[in-house]
């Protein structure tokens, strides 16, 4: 399985990505693929010599435009969380004895479950469903998952367990009038727990139990969530009866009679020192400690509001979400409050803990993705369902699910690519990105000119003739020199040499098409060679000019496109076939005797041994050590056209297929 990374505000950069497969090459896995022959390079004995080529040279000024980078503000301001001291000592909760009683579930309703939609708008991999594309139910208050993968949905008609093929919709319990509010929770026990404000139960195979207690009537008891935390104790916050901590056939309850400022429990969190978070409504927060419990955000301080709804906890601290009051985060060091929208107001419903960053469900408004460089927002502009973003729950496979009260839920997929909108519109389409150049990177745009972009701003450099016309706004690639400046080829407009202040048009043929230039490399002596279009193929050496065409031993003057191995050898298709520049001149690419007749779409340096071409009919055609073996659609590859292919820092070649 592929599995999406979360996303930070510095990976933002435009990434177009194909339907991508990865496939690791290994020496041990040379088995797998078919043998098709020993290599060999072979010369034209009556080649001649590269040629010169006059060119006129024409400056152009330079003219440049300032794009800044669209980002979402987020406001911050240090807080002072008001911290009281509540008790010093150990806060000793009221314990009591419970037992469960289990009745069988009539069969489920099964209802066959419509695949997934997706937005036509939808700028991220985000599918959803709702009751008007075969959902079963109006609306989905909370997730879990069972050690089959299923999926659990909290339902106003009851829990629902999804498949992906269908949904299994259990009657909720009589005595329950109606599910306005439920949170679910599934533990190691396979005990699916259920509460809501009509009570608690939770389901075990077929069959569901209630708990049975001298002092509380768990049928009825009005609850706001149900946690579980590291050590598979069950939480349950309740209205009335504070916090209720479930551990085998004992429970106890954290109110009023041990400290509490009040019985209304919002929601519970244990964190990584195992001190007891609780949310107490119209409180604050109280912490309990082994040796005191404090306080904070008490009534008069800072807060309009004092309803927490979430908490979660990465390296950056404790996280909490509040209705109307925004979110917080209390550090080691300080306490800082954060808006979206400048007014302190947001309700963030829900916090899930991801790499790198926090989930944040702000309803009404976005499921985003809070980092240290910035967030990430999805709302129904860009893929979800719509804004009434609920609560959140990541399963196995990362796949971030997103209740609605209201109708349905989405998904984001986590498992899947997808196209990222750029926060700067400048560049417009990316054709290219060449790192370097004091921090930023160059980037080739099409139709944008040359593109330089670093921090939050980027700016299009494109030349303007006395005419007024405006010229080399599509670039097709370049080279960065190590003065800073760089070598590009465009479309129509041929080679130019760009200083910071002008471009440098080399103009060397009248016919137009000559002046399309498909690439450029650099060899190891630095000469730069040029790929244009029906010209044969061009080489700065020795501050000149060169042109290799069919006289000196090309297959074609219609040359497809540039490569270069480990060593920076310089290699170059056609339509049909294969050369590179050989001690002996140009030399043709033969596997045994049989001339090489398919073209290369790109060529990935494995090793300074091994080779990888990416062909348009034959899949993939590893050389290593002079041999050649062919890995195509018989080994798994979705299709033999090859387009592209990249490695990366753990040694996987990705490759994209048509």
């Amino acid at each position: 399985m592929v599995t999406w990374q979360y996303i930070t505000a510095k990976r933002l950069t435009t990434l177009i990505l194909w339907m991508v497969v990865p496939v690791t090459l290994l020496k041990g896995q040379q088995k797998q693929l078919t043998y098709l022959g020993e290599v060999t390079w072979q010369s034209n004995p009556h080649q001649q010599q590269k040629q010169p080529l006059p060119v006129t040279a024409t400056p152009v000024h330079a003219y440049s435009s300032v794009y800044k980078d669209s980002v979402q503000t987020i406001k911050q301001v240090r807080i002072d969380p008001g911290t009281i001291t509540l008790h010093y000592g150990r806060t000793v909760p009221v314990t009591e004895k419970i037992a469960f009683t289990g009745t069988k579930l009539p069969p489920p309703q099964m209802i066959r479950a419509a695949p997934l939609q997706t937005r036509d708008n939808a700028m991220f991999n985000v599918s959803y469903t709702d009751k008007q594309h075969g959902y079963a139910v109006a609306t989905a208050l909370d997730f879990a998952e069972d050690e089959k993968h299923n999926i659990w949905i909290a339902s106003e008609k009851g829990p629902i367990r999804y498949d992906g093929y269908h949904y299994y919709l259990y009657a909720k319990p009589e005595s329950f009038r109606e599910m306005a509010e439920i949170s679910l929770a599934y533990d190691n026990e396979k005990r699916l727990w259920s509460v809501s404000e009509n009570g608690v139960y939770f389901i075990r195979n077929d069959s569901l139990f209630t708990i049975k207690s001298r002092d509380i009537d768990f049928s009825s008891i009005a609850c706001k969530k149900v946690y579980i935390d590291a050590l598979q104790r069950i939480w349950i916050a309740t209205k009335k009866n504070g916090a209720i901590c479930i551990t085998g056939t004992s429970m106890q309850i954290f109110d009023k009679r041990c400290g509490l400022p009040t019985n209304y429990i919002e929601t519970i969190f244990v964190d990584s020192r195992n001190n007891l978070l609780l949310s107490c409504r119209e409180s604050g927060i109280v912490m309990i400690e082994p040796g005191r419990m404090r306080m904070f955000f008490s009534r008069n301080r800072n807060m309009e509001y004092h309803i927490i709804t979430s908490f979660s906890e990465n390296e950056d601290g404790i996280w909490a979400g509040s209705f109307m009051g925004g979110l917080f985060r209390m550090g080691l060091k300080d306490t800082v409050r954060y808006s979206f929208n400048g007014k302190f107001n947001e309700s963030i419903y829900d916090l899930k803990k991801a790499p790198g960053g926090i989930w944040i469900s702000c309803y009404g408004r976005f499921a985003g993705y809070l980092s240290r460089n910035g967030i990430l927002i999805i709302n129904e502009q860009s893929g979800l369902l719509n804004r009434m973003v609920y609560r959140f729950f990541i399963d196995s496979y990362q796949n971030v699910w997103i209740g609605n009260p209201a109708s349905g839920f989405s998904r984001i997929n986590e498992n899947n690519f997808y196209l990222q909108h750029p926060s700067n519109t400048g560049p417009g389409n990316i054709i290219k990105i060449i790192p370097g150049g004091k921090g930023g990177n160059w980037i080739i745009s099409n139709g944008n000119g040359l593109v330089y972009q670093k921090n939050k701003l980027t700016t299009c450099y494109y030349g303007r003739l006395q005419s007024g016309e405006i010229r080399l706004n599509y670039p097709q690639d370049a080279v960065l020199n190590d003065d800073g400046t760089l070598w590009t080829g465009t479309y129509g407009e041929g080679i130019t040499k760009f200083n910071g202040k002008e471009f440098i048009n080399y103009t060397y043929s009248g016919f137009t098409d000559n002046g399309i230039i498909r690439a450029i490399k650099e060899d190891a002596q630095k000469n730069i060679w040029f790929c244009p279009a029906k010209f044969g193929l061009i080489v700065y050496d020795d501050n000149k000019f060169w042109q290799y065409t069919m006289a000196s031993g090309l297959l074609s003057n219609d040359v497809y496109n540039l490569f270069s191995d480990a060593k920076k050898n310089i290699y170059w298709g056609f339509s049909s076939g294969l050369q590179r520049l050989g001690k002996s001149g140009i030399e043709t690419f033969y596997i045994g005797n049989t001339l090489f007749k398919e073209q290369v779409n790109d060529m990935l340096p494995l090793d300074t041994s091994a080779i990888l071409l990416a062909t348009k009919n034959n899949g993939l055609l590893l050389i290593r050590n002079n041999k050649v073996y062919q890995f195509n659609s018989n080994q798994g590859i979705l299709s033999n056209e090859i387009k592209n292919m990249i490695r990366d820092k753990s040694g996987h070649t990705w490759i994209s297929t048509a």
